[in-house]
């Protein structure tokens, strides 16, 4: 048997009021989240995804994306592991 007297407390719970509108965030695409898209099609690509016929609008779409990441990206300087400098260091001695 239904209890009333909960069935009614569930009915009888007052509204609460909407939260105020606030302001909307910015939202924006960075580089490093076109790098992510650009990993995640590689990704995607090598773990066969895709049908034949859509590789070459895959393709298409990878080198436009990689063309614009090179061309707004600063260019990153390849950092040498420690080892490797290390051996030089001792070669120059």
């Amino acid at each position: 048997m239904i209890d009333d007297t909960k069935k009614e407390e569930i009915t009888d719970v007052p509204e609460t009021e909407a939260p105020a509108t606030e302001a909307p965030a910015q939202i924006g695409l960075g580089v490093q989240d076109l790098v992510n898209i650009k990993h995640i099609l590689d990704v995607a690509t090598s773990r066969g995804v895709f049908k034949a016929s859509e590789y070459q609008i895959v393709g298409a779409t990878y080198d436009r994306l990689e063309t614009f990441i090179n061309s707004i990206a600063p260019p990153q300087e390849e950092v040498k592991p420690d080892s490797e400098e290390d051996t030089e260091d001792t070669q120059e001695a």
